[in-house]
């Protein structure tokens, strides 16, 4: 009768059951007769050569199932035809890990594709320099005001999640640390309900000053309701 495949093979020891998003899975090393991929119940014929490739890891098992460890998507940027890049995720009992992680028998794994935000894309804050100030005594870090980014035409947060095709507009506002004013601080910080209702005063470094006065890092600002 003759000998099988399988019969050269460490099974024990290379196979594993496993559950991936949600579905049980049995997986056995591939067997190749003279690189040809064969079934394990082939019957080895003379000077036939047998190899077999241990799947190890979740990376090796994602190839293995044709399962792509990065997608491209492409989207138009300022007119300008791009690519957005996707990568798989791997949790195991509720964790992410890194694809490298060896397989084990019993262990219960899901997958799912990272997508691309719009942060990933046009980095707000990349080029622009924050500062911190004092405002009543406590330190407070001012950020540069955001360009709001267009898609498809329409005002879109950060967290929009780019689609094939997307066109993405976006051009951000050149910041320094000269830029900033008195307003800014306001788009983050809400002042004590007793300096809208006194009408405030505003004082930096104990002199008193606008909303169109400039600031700079280090800055000590006052808010003071106004005196009865």
């Amino acid at each position: 009768l003759g000998f099988f495949a399988r019969e050269f093979i460490d099974l024990e020891t290379h196979s594993y059951e496993l559950t991936l998003n949600g579905s049980p899975l049995k997986l056995e090393p591939p067997v190749y007769v003279n690189k040809k991929l064969r079934r394990r119940d082939y019957i080895i014929q003379d000077r036939d050569h047998i190899t077999y490739e241990p799947i190890t890891s979740f990376a090796e098992l994602f190839r293995h199932l044709r399962i792509p460890l990065e997608k491209k998507i492409s989207f138009y940027l300022n007119g300008e035809k791009t690519t957005a890049v996707e990568k798989i995720q791997l949790f195991i009992e509720g964790r992410e890990q890194p694809l490298s992680t060896p397989l084990k028998n019993g262990v219960q794994a899901e997958y799912q594709r990272k997508q691309c935000a719009l942060r990933e894309i046009c980095r707000p804050h990349d080029k622009a320099e924050a500062i911190t100030v004092t405002i009543n005594g406590e330190d407070f870090q001012l950020k540069p005001k955001q360009s709001a980014p267009l898609v498809n035409g329409q005002i879109a947060s950060y967290d929009h999640l780019v689609r094939p095709n997307d066109r993405v507009e976006y051009f951000p506002q050149t910041w320094s640390l000269n830029n900033y004013i008195v307003t800014d601080i306001f788009r983050d910080y809400e002042p004590d309900e007793a300096f809208f209702k006194k009408g405030g005063r505003i004082f930096v470094n104990d002199k008193e000053a606008g909303f169109t006065t400039p600031i700079k890092h280090g800055d000590a600002i006052r808010l003071a309701p106004q005196d009865k």
